[in-house]
């Protein structure tokens, strides 16, 4: 259970009492106050920036850094194509590209599945919000994209950022490297403008119009692109990730969900696969926490902050406090069949004014996915194995996971896991029943 710390801390710079601070917020009442005023505490780029007119500073600059009327206006654009009827629509697509893909996968085998979760995730996300067929082009920006935010968060990077664009630093390589994600985006683009535009996020942020003239420019266009085309699958690619290894670890939930899926009629929505998808984003959201700026000096929960601080909201802490969530360690999916906590108790999407558009997409994806791959598969990891934490944006394994794809059989059992994510799964799934072989009650 987590524990409960003060509602503010304040971590400072030692030696350096000007400098600005880190700032941790806990519980419902912090978590309200930050997340529904981006006004006050303001949203952040992703990755690291560069100078003014630098292809850093421009492949950063998307939805998350607009504020006011731009934000509100380009949000209400966007939203229209990832509404629930618009994601209704899109369903049999999704099933289709995931069939697809699954189609690669062959019982008796063993994949990555960081890997592999992150490929259906980019096809899907990639074709129908972006309108990109050609995979090797999805390919070429997921890899800059996610080469990018590796060498935001490298040490030697952000210590030689003092050193400007000497052509010999780390910082300076990440420049370039910048300016070839920018260019690979541009060409993207420039290829929908001449092929034409499609109703989907792409073509909605080329057509946007104010007074009858583009509502944003080329380099404008390239920030929201850059954004929008990572969050777009990068965060449902985590959260497959960890949903399939909870099941994996929960023989008794995934021969219930294959069960269920089973009996159900064509096209039908799995309510099992939508509990699972909730308790999988409560115990591991891929967003971890928030980070807000404070624009001026505040108070929060009677605390000072300055202009400057940098608030750390934890989706991960918030997800895990008994008071919400009765068992907070332990992997239940039933519990959402009452469960009804408030938006600053369970925000996986983050929450206010600043809450994902893509929830209901990403929803879907995961529900569609799960059910298809269970279907198919008993799932299966190493004993022994070990899955340790990155944290950069997103959390994810630091190292490649790998799992057995064997027949549908129901012979299933819990592996022996170590590593700092391996426990936390292993002690998420490990009470009674969860090796039990017998399908529960759908």
């Amino acid at each position: 259970m987590a524990a409960r710390p003060a509602p503010v801390t304040i971590v400072g710079v030692p030696l350096r009492p000007g400098a600005r601070r880190v700032v941790f917020a806990f519980g419902r009442s912090a978590n309200r106050t930050v997340l529904s005023d981006p006004e006050l505490y303001r949203t952040t780029g992703q990755g690291l920036s560069g100078p003014r007119g630098s292809a850093l500073r421009r492949i950063r600059n998307g939805l998350t850094r607009t504020r006011g009327e731009e934000h509100r206006q380009l949000r209400a654009l966007l939203l229209a194509r990832l509404q629930r009827r618009a994601v209704d629509a899109m369903a049999p697509r999704i099933g289709a590209i995931l069939a697809d893909e699954l189609a690669r996968w062959r019982p008796g085998t063993e994949i990555d599945l960081g890997r592999e979760t992150k490929r259906l995730s980019l096809r899907v996300a990639s074709e129908l919000l972006f309108g990109i067929v050609d995979a090797s082009q999805a390919a070429e920006i997921a890899e800059l994209l996610g080469e990018y935010m590796r060498r935001s968060y490298r040490l030697e990077v952000l210590a030689s950022r003092a050193l400007g664009r000497i052509p010999i630093s780390p910082y300076a390589a990440l420049e370039r490297h910048a300016g070839r994600l920018e260019q690979a985006t541009r060409r993207l683009i420039s290829a929908r403008r001449i092929s034409g535009r499609g109703d989907d996020l792409l073509g909605a942020l080329i057509d946007a119009r104010v007074n009858g003239r583009p509502a944003l420019d080329d380099d404008a266009l390239v920030g929201q692109t850059t954004l929008l085309f990572g969050a777009s699958y990068e965060t449902t690619a985590q959260a497959l990730l960890f949903t399939l290894l909870l099941l994996a670890q929960s023989p008794n939930e995934l021969l219930s969900l294959r069960a269920e899926s089973a009996a159900a009629p064509p096209g039908t929505r799995s309510e099992r696969a939508s509990r699972i998808v909730r308790e999988s984003l409560r115990l591991l959201p891929p967003v971890p926490h928030t980070i807000r700026i404070v624009r001026s000096d505040t108070t929060l929960e009677g605390v000072a902050l300055r202009r400057g601080d940098r608030v750390l909201v934890s989706h991960f802490h918030a997800h895990r406090l008994a008071e919400s969530f009765p068992e907070p360690e332990r992997f239940d999916p039933d519990r959402w069949r009452e469960a009804r906590p408030g938006p600053y108790d369970y925000f996986p999407f983050s929450a206010a004014p600043r809450l994902c558009i893509g929830a209901g997409f990403a929803s879907e994806v995961l529900e569609q996915a799960i059910v298809g791959i269970v279907r198919r598969f008993d799932l299966r990891l190493r004993d022994g194995l070990r899955i340790e934490p990155a944290v950069r944006v997103t959390l994810g394994p630091r190292d490649a996971v790998p799992l057995r794809l064997d027949e549908p059989r129901g012979e299933l059992r819990a592996a022996r896991i170590g590593g700092i994510l391996g426990r936390w799964i292993s002690r998420s799934t490990s009470p009674a029943g969860a090796g039990d072989r017998r399908p529960a009650e759908p």
